[in-house]
């Protein structure tokens, strides 16, 4: 058995997913070069989408990632 995993960018009206197999570690995401949201790892961005998303969860936490 296979298992196919899809994993979808959670940036407002983007439509970006990329197919990943198994049971993808955060290795495997990273290294297909996706982002998660550190105070939130179930949301997930594009390469595309990632700079903005992070300059925005930075200007909200007031941190830097």
């Amino acid at each position: 058995m296979t298992l196919r995993v899809i994993l979808e960018c959670d940036a407002l009206k983007c439509h970006n997913s990329i197919e990943l197999y198994d049971m993808p570690s955060d290795e495997d995401v990273h290294g297909a070069g996706w982002h998660e949201n550190p105070h939130s790892p179930e949301d997930h961005y594009c390469n595309k989408c990632w700079p903005t998303c992070k300059a925005e969860i930075e200007e909200i936490s007031g941190e830097d990632l």
